[in-house]
């Protein structure tokens, strides 16, 4: 009898423990549920500024970046394919560029490819005895261009003030290639503006 009983009794122990287990588990759509409106609300909550990509902020200037670039080493030659587009009114103290492009080349090494560069909105540099504005940079570092053709596309004025006493300097131009150990043939650069470029300085 007193066998009969304790078996009974884990029995019953046995059946309350699990319909406990039973009620305290949730159903798992209600898991995932929880689990997307806890990640919905991280999300809302992030910073706004951590939610921009490719954000740039520089010395009065604030643009946008977008790029696909894709570079190859062939030999002493680098290979470059691609395009940078730039969104935003660009100011600058002295300086300031739309889309810009640093090809990663050694000095005395020769660059080729296609490469187009687009920039939608204003480019203007203020400076006081010197200011240089342009729609689209590329850099080539000190590399020779081989058979490299840039496509420039400016969509809004270009424009560089500069005044003070002494020599004051003004350049603007829809696009400007600097550190080429050689001259880029005319014929390599294409450039579209749809707006003005003007350069003003004065001297006292």
């Amino acid at each position: 009898m007193k066998i009969k009983n304790y078996i009974l009794t884990l029995i019953l122990c046995a059946s309350y423990l699990n319909g406990v287990q039973v009620l305290a588990a949730p159903p798992i759509d209600e898991l995932i549920n929880q689990g997307m409106q806890s990640l919905q609300n991280k999300a809302a909550n992030l910073d706004p500024s951590t939610r921009q990509i490719n954000k740039l902020k520089g010395n009065l200037r604030k643009k946008s970046e977008q790029r696909f670039i894709r570079k190859q080493k062939l030999g002493g030659a680098t290979i470059v394919h691609g395009f940078v587009k730039s969104r935003g009114n660009v100011r600058g103290t002295n300086k300031a560029t739309g889309a810009q492009l640093d090809i990663d080349a050694k000095p005395g090494e020769s660059v080729h490819g296609n490469v187009t560069l687009i920039h939608h909105g204003n480019v203007t540099a203020t400076g006081r005895q010197n200011a240089t504005a342009s729609g689209a940079e590329v850099n080539l570092n000190g590399a020779r261009a081989g058979s490299l053709n840039i496509k420039s596309r400016v969509y809004g004025n270009i424009s560089a003030n500069a005044a003070g006493s002494g020599k004051v300097t003004a350049k603007a131009s829809g696009l400007s290639v600097r550190g080429a150990k050689n001259t880029i043939m005319r014929q390599n650069i294409d450039h579209h503006g749809r707006g003005d470029i003007t350069a003003s300085g004065t001297a006292r």
